[in-house]
């Protein structure tokens, strides 16, 4: 929790979340208050942490974020989802010169825009959604522009650059647009320490070198492009993903006698398909019904359940940034041999 001014008044705001990754922030004053109060109010509540339930420890003081902003309300713009593949068909891009692979982050889908000074976001669904404090003046100086990126604790780590100083760029392939990305990055880096650049390697031997480097240092997994394509927004066949833990988001059925959920997903046809239990981590809180959650798994059976299923791997919590409809079998890429998904 911090103090922050806003109007000649303030706010006791907080942000929670995995260490290193982008947080969650909120509000714990509806309306702007006058200093003393605000300070009562948040000695109050850090007292009132100390001594509950919530395992509250002091710590290093964390990312502070800008004051709240409407998060129902649209950005904008609609960042480009990469369809999963295999690593068969991961293979056949290595050679393929006109294809791109960047490493995948591990946080946040983040659309940043600055336009006359001042900076916005969007994440996955396309509403706005608040940025660290620190990026206010920080991407100022970079002037007008629009890219995409990752949002990784207090780091935005660009991918792609859709609009730079009044100039749309979606046109261009991506190629042409990372080429700009990487000339931007260079001119401000050190200028703007939170600005970072997802790499993107278009040699087949720098290409098997970061699936390599990524593969020992346990990272997420790679992003490949095609080089030649122009952008285009949602989920589509010019940017694919391949992820070293298979990881899907499933629906929470209901709650077991012991610490385990049911889960399931939709097949093709919308309808729901039970796929096992999962064990809930003593340290973790069961989610409720309905909630999305991450499992990490082995195999998937048709029709029965997910092979040693792990809860919530990435320590993300109940999904807030997926929709229900997003959580379908076609995210499943691990089957038992000549298993297919059920339908109903």
């Amino acid at each position: 929790m911090y103090l922050m001014p806003k109007d000649g008044l303030w706010v006791v705001n907080f942000a929670y979340g995995k260490s290193g990754q982008a947080l969650k922030p909120g509000t714990k004053t509806a309306t702007p208050l006058p200093y003393e109060k605000a300070l009562k109010k948040f000695n109050a509540l850090v007292e009132e942490k100390k001594n509950g339930d919530s395992h509250y420890q002091e710590g290093v003081a964390g990312t502070v974020y800008q004051d709240q902003v409407n998060t129902k309300t649209l950005f904008g713009v609609f960042p480009q989802q990469p369809s999963p593949i295999t690593r068969a068909e991961l293979e056949l891009l290595m050679d393929e010169p006109n294809w791109g692979m960047q490493e995948k982050a591990n946080g946040e889908n983040r659309t940043l825009k600055c336009a006359a000074g001042l900076i916005t976001a969007g994440n996955k669904k396309g509403f706005q959604t608040p940025v660290p404090a620190s990026w206010l003046d920080q991407f100022a100086v970079i002037g007008n522009f629009l890219a995409n990126g990752e949002h990784v604790g207090d780091k935005f780590y660009a991918f792609d650059l859709l609009e730079l100083n009044g100039t749309d760029l979606r046109a261009l392939g991506q190629r042409q647009r990372y080429t700009q990305l990487a000339q931007l990055h260079a001119t401000f880096k050190d200028r703007v320490p939170s600005f970072e650049l997802l790499t993107c390697h278009y040699d087949t031997v720098a290409k098997r070198s970061l699936l390599q480097r990524v593969e020992a240092t346990s990272g997420e997994g790679v992003v490949a492009k095609d080089g030649t394509a122009a952008w285009e927004d949602g989920r589509n066949k010019n940017t694919l993903k391949f992820v070293f833990r298979d990881v899907v988001t499933c629906i929470v059925l209901g709650a077991n006698a012991q610490r385990s959920v049911r889960i399931g997903l939709l097949d093709r046809q919308g309808c729901l398909i039970p796929c096992g239990n999962v064990t809930i981590p003593s340290n973790k809180a069961v989610p409720d019904i309905d909630a999305l959650v991450d499992v990490k798994y082995l195999y998937y059976t048709s029709g029965a359940a997910f092979e040693q299923p792990v809860y919530d791997p990435d320590n993300k919590g109940p999904r807030t940034d997926v929709e229900r409809h997003e959580c379908t079998v076609d995210q499943i890429l691990r089957f038992k041999p000549a298993e297919q998904p059920a339908t109903c």
